[in-house]
């Protein structure tokens, strides 16, 4: 999806964050990609609780485009179940 990406970043988002502007409001585009490290995805195995990080941060509106491609799939031991627990 990297062409659709692209696309939204450079041509949609711009038009969008100026009609919320307009209306005093304000886009804030995240890539759930974005703000995951290196010692998070490996280490720390905190990927799941860093996007839901992210999106906590969004309310009280959030918009999800999803494709048809997956990512990343997590294994059992990539998920450290206690960050989802908190939640």
């Amino acid at each position: 999806m990297h062409v659709e990406r692209d696309y939204l970043v450079k041509r949609v988002f711009p038009q969008l964050s100026a009609w919320c502007e307009e209306r005093r409001l304000r886009l804030i585009d995240i890539d759930l990609r974005w703000g995951v490290s290196e010692v998070d995805a490996t280490q720390n195995k905190h990927v799941v609780q860093v996007c839901l990080n992210r999106i906590d941060e969004c309310r009280p509106f959030f918009l999800c485009f999803l494709g048809q491609r997956r990512g990343w799939v997590p294994e059992n031991n990539d998920v450290n179940y206690e960050d989802i627990k908190q939640k």
